[in-house]
């Protein structure tokens, strides 16, 4: 087993992350030929790293355990040896803009390192394990596929007619989109309705960026589009200036390409922040995992304090790494959303009794809330 054991976001604007895993200092010994990770995520996708002892080599292999059919991943990745001395005697290889798709979600080299260098050059730690550093950076999902047209989409009875893609994966969540060809506006009949659908988990609602391209030559390019779905996993539908006709270019079928940017989960809450009898709430994540968050008014700015009460349920010997945000709605819809201070969080949970909590700040003043 390749354990996975620690986890670093560079915050950069590559959303590039290293994924550090201990290999057994049986892995010279063992007969076994291929030691394998746990599934991990990265860029809304679910990964697993394998290494694959030959005869004289280690090989190091990154697959996409949710590819769907029509979907390509494009992803910077590089495998590296950590060598025990100096970072300058690392053995790393690196592969740029690499290509996963449902037919070909495994990439690597079967020659990473000869299983010679892996003792003569002091790769072996301390403990006896090895060290290989996964670099995850520059990641983009894209659906596209072709969507047929039914030859009377143009009759009047037609006029509830709607074309869907296949489904895809993205965010562990299954998507479509939906094109209503004989959408009626004010101004005219026959333009084309887009919408976006999540098929899977309707726990939460969810906020998703994406962008569509409808067509060819004369394509519609929406650009990126912010969206909140509601509980049933649908966004809000948007008219194309647009015919089914013009787009498709008279024929048969409509080219539809959907780049996916990212979706997460929302858990909305109404908290007292000043009662102090009343001020916390309870929460659920996406993984059933309880919550709770508490407010918190002692200081100069409203502040709140979010608890694992599930904690006691990480398995043992295992860490949790957990990432979340938080922002507060003003009842005045006109007034902005205020997101907690350097958010995004990510924390590592493990097995304990209690969780202490971890603080977020705003720049709320106590004195307007209380006003």
């Amino acid at each position: 087993m390749a354990k996975l054991f620690r986890v670093v976001k560079l915050q950069d604007r590559f959303n590039t992350e290293v994924f550090t895993f201990q290999l057994p200092a049986k892995l010279m010994k063992d007969s076994a030929q291929t030691s394998f990770s746990k599934d991990f995520n990265y860029g809304y996708q679910k990964w697993t790293a394998s290494f694959v002892k030959s005869e004289k080599h280690l090989g190091a292999f990154l697959r996409l355990r949710t590819a769907s059919p029509h979907v390509v991943c494009n992803v910077d990745y590089a495998f590296t040896m950590v060598n025990t001395e100096h970072f300058t005697k690392n053995e790393t290889f690196i592969e740029k803009g690499s290509e996963f798709t449902k037919e070909n979600d495994t990439r690597g080299r079967q020659t990473f390192i000869s299983l010679e260098d892996l003792v003569s050059r002091t790769f072996i730690q301390q403990t006896g394990e090895f060290l290989v550093e996964l670099e995850l950076r520059h990641m983009t999902t894209a659906m596209e596929c072709f969507v047929r047209i039914p030859k009377d989409y143009q009759a009047r009875y037609a006029s509830n007619i709607k074309l869907e893609t296949p489904y895809f994966s993205f965010g562990l969540f299954d998507w479509s989109i939906s094109l209503y060809p004989n959408t009626p506006t004010q101004d005219s009949e026959g333009n084309v309705a887009v919408q976006l659908h999540r098929h899977t988990n309707f726990d939460h609602l969810c906020r998703v960026q994406y962008d569509i391209k409808i067509g060819e030559n004369q394509a519609f390019e929406s650009g990126t589009i912010e969206q909140w779905l509601d509980g049933g996993g649908n966004g809000e539908p948007y008219i194309i200036g647009s015919t089914i006709h013009v787009l498709s270019r008279g024929r048969s079928t409509v080219r539809v390409r959907v780049n996916m940017y990212s979706v997460v989960s929302i858990g909305e809450a109404v908290l007292p922040v000043l009662n102090k009898n009343r001020n916390r709430v309870h929460l659920y994540d996406k993984d059933k995992q309880a919550w709770m968050l508490e407010s918190d008014i002692s200081g100069k700015y409203l502040a709140f304090k979010l608890y694992y009460t599930d904690v006691s349920h990480v398995p043992r010997k295992c860490t949790r790494l957990v990432s979340f945000d938080l922002a507060v709605l003003s009842i005045d819809l006109e007034r902005p959303t205020i997101k907690a201070s350097n958010g995004p969080f990510s924390r590592y949970y493990v097995q304990e009794d209690l969780d202490e909590g971890f603080k977020m700040h705003t720049n709320i003043p106590v004195r307007e809330v209380c006003w």
